[in-house]
């Protein structure tokens, strides 16, 4: 009688947790390359496809070689019981530069703007080679991008959004910022659900509207990806929706 109680208990929460509105979620999954048809992300994309859940992952273009497109033609292509696409490829640098660059500039950050649109445009025309994809987000490495970038994809008028920029877009440039941060990563590359909850919990205000929700899986431990999959496990159980960064702005 006691099991039934909780039981009960447990479904009448469950379904109550789905009837509040509940944050949409997006999963910024970064660094993803493919060497030798390996892209090390792998198992986070076949878990989120076999979950039948959104996300989307930042390429390093330079990272991908001539089995790119064969290793990552079931996400690209994956779509679910609606018909909608599962997986969001974004931009997210040529080369991830940060070494050989003077006074700790970045890709995105400190350079000039040659440099900058060289390395935005040359992602982006191979990407399109390789995978067949023309991307609409951009997400600039370490997160740092400055007025220079804005300007830049501003110049591309395929690119709607663009994730944590450090400064104000301006309605102007028509990009759409992606803002709604909540650390799941308690230090790059480790994910901690009780850090993650405490951090859901906290931002009641995203709550009411959308969540982006960073993370590198490259590299996650087995203990590290048993922690990414508690992270959903409670996402679902709230009865939050999953979607891609471009379906914020259709």
């Amino acid at each position: 009688m006691k099991k039934k109680i909780i039981i009960t208990f447990l479904l009448i929460m469950c379904v109550r947790n789905m009837l509040i509105a509940q944050p949409k979620i997006v999963l910024k999954l970064d660094d993803i390359g493919v060497a030798n048809h390996l892209c090390k992300a792998g198992q986070v994309m076949d878990y989120l496809l076999q979950k039948s859940i959104k996300a989307s992952y930042g390429l390093i273009a330079n990272r991908l070689d001539e089995t790119a497109f064969s290793t990552l033609s079931k996400y690209i292509n994956a779509t679910n019981s609606r018909d909608e696409r599962m997986v969001e490829l974004w931009h997210h640098g040529f080369d991830h530069s940060n070494n050989n660059l003077s006074n700790n500039n970045k890709e995105f950050s400190g350079t000039s703007y040659g440099f900058q649109k060289k390395h935005f445009n040359d992602a982006n025309q191979l990407i399109i080679k390789k995978l067949g994809v023309q991307m609409h987000t951009f997400g600039a490495p370490y997160n740092a991008a400055d007025s220079v970038t804005l300007k830049v994809i501003s110049e591309n008028s395929n690119y709607k959004l663009i994730f944590f920029p450090s400064l104000d877009v301006g309605k102007h440039l028509k990009i759409t910022s992606l803002n709604n941060r909540v650390d799941m990563e308690k230090g790059v590359g480790n994910p901690n659900y009780e850090y993650f909850v405490s951090n859901y919990e906290k931002n009641v205000v995203y709550q009411q509207s959308f969540m982006i929700i960073q993370g590198h899986p490259n590299n996650w431990t087995i203990e590290q990806f048993n922690e990414f999959t508690k992270t959903i496990d409670f996402l679902v159980l709230k009865g939050c929706e999953f979607v891609l960064p471009f379906e914020l702005v259709k």
